[in-house]
């Protein structure tokens, strides 16, 4: 149901996506019907990723079992966009869109760390570092909204946005160290060596969010642009494979939702010509208290194991380098 209700919000907003540059521009070719006073553009960017994702397991409310950390510290990767917008955002109201691709480039992305509660009187108990390989990393972001005229020289475009997120992880090599019994982790635990794979997660986000950015043109070849985006509406598909655990090992699939979105953006453009510009940005995606549950599986048998209150967490920069050209 979830799923269904998810589509049935893609379908409204790719509708309106759809007809409003139509309304648009019939407007537009009433008024001038030689021109038209719509532009596309498109360009290709490189940047990095920077921060965590967090795969997590409660006990119950907000008291931690388990916490996973997946490093990006950094994740590069190659993007590409196509935007549509009036050629002058200034003359009046007029519709936007953008559609934004990021493909990460696997590689080792830092480490992978995994601790565990389960000492009397929840302390913590066990903790593993590895490796982390970033196997694979798909970014896609869309944007539909209107550029509204503000005072002097400010555009103001408020939003509807769809954000969809892959990674897969997978945690090498490294180390535990496990307390015997209900005794507490002290750094003092001999260190047991891992080797190969140890463990892999896979994350999937569905975001549907709003949003707003201010423009400013200034000195006629600068632009200054910032933005903010809130969603409540946040579904995340995880799987986590335990190598080492079990026979043949222990998959866990988790299903999680709710919580909520925030993410501050900032970008500098340069325009060489009218048509031709470099665009410098920086946005920070945070997500927080996004929850559901998680069913433990033995690979050997497919029995059912566990059943548990799982969540879901992600705490990243992006900075990133566009050249852009405008059609």
């Amino acid at each position: 149901m979830k799923i269904i209700n998810l589509f049935k919000y893609f379908v409204i907003i790719f509708l309106i996506c759809y007809t409003s540059p139509l309304l648009f521009s019939e407007q537009d070719q009433d008024n001038n019907k030689k021109e038209s006073n719509y532009q596309f553009s498109t360009g290709a960017s490189l940047g990095m990723l920077y921060g965590t994702s967090f795969e997590l397991v409660y006990r119950t409310g907000d008291i931690l079992l388990s916490e996973l950390t997946w490093d990006m510290k950094p994740l590069f990767y190659f993007g590409s966009f196509v935007e549509f917008s009036r050629k002058d955002p200034m003359e009046k109201t007029g519709f936007y869109a953008k559609l934004g691709l990021k493909f990460g480039f696997p590689a080792n992305t830092g480490f992978m760390e995994d601790r565990d509660w389960e000492a009397a009187n929840y302390e913590l108990s066990n903790f593993s570092r590895h490796d982390n390989f970033t196997n694979s990393a798909l970014l896609l972001d869309f944007a539909a909204g209107i550029s509204i005229p503000g005072f002097s020289t400010v555009i103001i475009t408020p939003f509807l946005g769809f954000n969809y997120m892959h990674y897969k992880w997978t945690g090498r090599d490294g180390y535990l160290q496990y307390a015997s019994g209900t005794n507490a982790w002290d750094d003092s635990l001999p260190k047991i060596p891992c080797y190969g794979p140890v463990i892999s997660y896979s994350q999937n986000w569905i975001i549907f969010s709003a949003g707003f950015s201010v423009r400013y043109p200034f000195l006629k070849r600068f632009v200054i642009e910032g933005g903010f985006s809130f969603s409540p509406l946040i579904l995340v598909y995880a799987l986590d494979d335990h190598f080492l655990r079990s026979t043949k090992g222990l998959q866990f699939h988790d299903e999680v939702s709710g919580g909520y979105l925030l993410e501050p953006t900032l970008g500098f453009t340069y325009r060489f010509t009218p048509k031709m510009q470099l665009n410098l940005k920086a946005s920070y995606r945070y997500t927080n208290n996004t929850k559901g549950n998680s069913q433990g599986y033995n690979n050997e048998n497919d029995s059912l194991v566990s059943v548990s209150l799982a969540g879901a967490e992600y705490q990243v920069w992006d900075l990133g380098l566009t050249f852009s050209y405008n059609f």
